[in-house]
């Protein structure tokens, strides 16, 4: 096993106590680091949540697999936090919602969509969560991402 995962399990036991919790955690961890290195496109397309089926879930399921191989998670979680926080991006980038609709979260939450992408208990646990799985989306980003990993500014991924 590549020292590396070693390094990365080590991180996530020491920062998430929780057993139950440490696999929701790393599944977001390992999610957003894929879901930030997939392209958006650079307009709105028609849908989507067909687009990023037709470019990136082959893709994607087939690198949470092969992490996988390395530190159990839940795969159908993880493919779900990739396309979410893929989608996140997306509506950032396309679809701000300014002024429009008041929601119950935060204003950075309301005005990129997140009560759109995520279910209330979900933002919760990222929030209870939020210092580990961005530490560890670092460390997941480089394992899964490897030499292909490109750099991403504003939701946008540059060449």
């Amino acid at each position: 096993m590549n020292a590396a995962y070693i390094t990365l399990q080590d991180q996530l036991n020491r920062q998430v106590p929780d057993v139950f919790s440490r696999n929701r955690v790393l599944a977001a961890a390992v999610a957003l680091a894929l879901g930030a290195k997939f392209e958006l496109p650079s307009s709105v397309v028609q849908n989507a949540t067909e687009y990023y089926a037709a470019q990136h879930t082959a893709v994607a399921r087939q690198k949470l697999s092969y992490f996988n191989e390395s530190i159990v998670f839940d795969l159908t979680f993880a493919e779900e936090l990739t396309r979410a926080f893929w989608m996140l991006r997306y509506n950032t980038v396309h679809h701000m919602n300014v002024g429009l609709v008041h929601y119950p979260l935060g204003f950075f939450d309301t005005i990129m969509g997140v009560q759109q992408v995520f279910d209330q208990k979900m933002h919760e646990t990222l929030n209870e969560h939020k210092d580990a799985v961005l530490f560890l989306s670092k460390l997941a980003r480089d394992l899964i991402c490897g030499d292909d990993a490109l750099p991403v500014t504003n939701g946008v991924t540059k060449a």
